[in-house]
């Protein structure tokens, strides 16, 4: 009895681990056919099974934009009890600068690693005039974040430079045909520093001078994104668009301060020097061309791209503004950092050679 029930159970149990057998069978042979498929929309040099090695060298037009900036008030001659007037703020040139890099993949599972050094750097003169100098006891040039009186000639250089390394360790992988993404983590560190000089002309004193300083410092995670799509390929040419997201978290330090001087003597010093986390995104869109040579082990790549590195609270220089102080019965000065954020962006175009 026991036997004629094995025997049922058996036969019952057969057809569906046939059918199990076949369905397994056309799901590999199904993926098979989708792996070959997507493979042939992958660059040739990405099939490699080798180590490789690429250089690359980006050219950077870029400008500068930050909060923060404003730093005189040009006052109107006027009869009203309240005055009349514009601000007068620091508008950043378009500047050159540059990025170079060194990629190393591996030839297991698409990983890779890759060292990126980014310089820029950028500065402003400005000049404001009294517009009305036959009328000084009513019109003048009002300093902001200072506290030095009214003058009739104003001059500012403010100065930015941009130094920052990136290590990212990566994997690339296709999801579909035409579709390459490669999220990485790594770590971001380099500085920052800022520099502001400023001069004012008065009638009844000689020209005095405010320097400030904001030089920042810091290192920390930093993770994002890169992605690829591939539009299509003429031979061993391949045409993509590129969209890129990463961000980082950076602990550091910030050395601000500020000197006033009149002439040769030293009015005041301030420092307000603290450590801080800021975070930073950077975002990226553009075009790619790659070429494959010498038996397809050599690529040739150019890109153009438009980059945007936003850093959050970035200025923390030192802002002076009166304050009524009630027990006092006047106005006493206050001292206070900015804390306003600073915007790179513009064009980024770059050359690559992998090997």
């Amino acid at each position: 009895m026991q036997k004629q029930i094995f025997l049922l159970a058996l036969g019952l149990t057969l057809p569906f681990v046939k059918n199990h057998a076949k369905a397994v069978t056309n799901s590999e042979k199904t993926t098979s056919n989708y792996q070959t498929e997507s493979m042939d929309s992958i660059p040739d040099f990405a099939k490699t099974t080798e180590n490789r090695t690429s250089a690359s060298i980006d050219f950077l037009w870029w400008q500068a934009q930050e909060g923060g900036t404003d730093w005189a008030y040009s006052l109107m001659p006027t009869t009203e009890p309240l005055d009349i007037g514009y601000n007068k703020s620091v508008d950043f040139p378009w500047k050159p600068g540059f990025r170079v890099g060194i990629d190393y993949i591996f030839q297991r599972d698409g990983w890779d690693s890759n060292l990126y050094y980014t310089w820029y750097e950028t500065s402003r003169h400005q000049n404001v005039f009294n517009p009305f100098p036959e009328n000084d006891e009513i019109a003048g040039i009002e300093p902001l974040q200072t506290d030095i009186q009214i003058s009739t000639e104003g001059k500012i250089n403010w100065r930015i430079l941009f130094s920052m390394f990136d290590y990212e360790i990566g994997c690339s992988y296709f999801p579909t045909r035409f579709l390459s993404l490669r999220p990485h983590i790594g770590v971001k560190g380099g500085w920052i520093h800022q520099n502001v000089h400023m001069s004012f002309d008065t009638l009844f004193v000689d020209t005095l001078h405010a320097k400030k300083k904001n030089h920042f410092w810091g290192i920390g995670p930093s993770g994002g994104i890169n992605t690829k799509w591939i539009l299509g390929n003429v031979s061993s040419h391949y045409f993509s668009l590129r969209g890129d997201f990463g961000g980082a978290l950076m602990w550091g330090h910030f050395n601000v301060g500020e000197k006033e001087t009149e002439t040769d003597f030293l009015i005041q010093r301030h420092n307000l020097s603290k450590n801080l986390i800021v975070p930073a995104v950077d975002v990226l869109l553009g075009f790619a061309w790659e070429t494959l040579f010498h038996d397809n082990k050599c690529r040739f790549t150019l890109n153009l791209d438009y980059e945007m590195q936003y850093w959050f609270r970035q200025n923390q220089m030192i802002a002076i503004q009166p304050a009524l102080e009630p027990t006092l019965f006047a106005f006493v000065y206050r001292y206070d950092r900015l804390s306003e954020d600073l915007r790179f962006h513009g064009l980024t175009a770059g050359v690559s050679f992998g090997f």
